[in-house]
């Protein structure tokens, strides 16, 4: 919901970062916001408060919607940073446990596929912003880390 680049993609990373699910995606918005809002779906409101309190997010920012799953949409009045700059400096632990409670997340020994790797611009090889897949093939002459 902003016209800063990869906010969604600093954002996914902090959430991933604090323990929350591998599989969280980001897109654009259909429209700019300027206001960052929370829709949870029903029964999902605990997940959401979770989610809230990591970022720093006050119950103002929540709204129940009629999908399913929790869709973050950041406004302008969130151009940087990845804790709310109206909420606290440092949130508390997020509950992890009650956010994932039922997400369907797995391990690589228990994939048929391969994980899927962002397609966003969230790495930097010489300070030039570009995917995880051009970061590893631009940088070949670089050791991988298992080998």
């Amino acid at each position: 919901g902003t016209t800063v680049t990869g906010r969604a993609s600093a954002i996914a990373t902090a959430l991933t970062g604090q323990g929350f699910s591998p599989d969280t995606t980001t897109a654009n918005a259909p429209s700019p916001a300027t206001t960052t809002t929370l829709t949870y779906g029903t029964g999902e409101k605990a997940q959401a408060q979770t989610v809230a309190k990591t970022l720093g997010l006050s119950a103002s920012h929540l709204k129940q919607g009629a999908g399913s799953g929790l869709t973050l949409v950041i406004g302008s009045d969130w151009p940087s940073g990845t804790s709310y700059s109206g909420g606290t400096s440092s949130p508390a632990p997020a509950d992890t446990k009650a956010a994932v409670s039922n997400a369907h997340a797995q391990t690589a020994d228990q994939a048929k596929t391969c994980a899927k790797v962002s397609p966003y611009k969230t790495v930097s090889l010489n300070g030039v912003p570009m995917t995880p897949a051009q970061a590893y093939a631009a940088a070949r002459s670089k050791p991988d880390s298992d080998a």
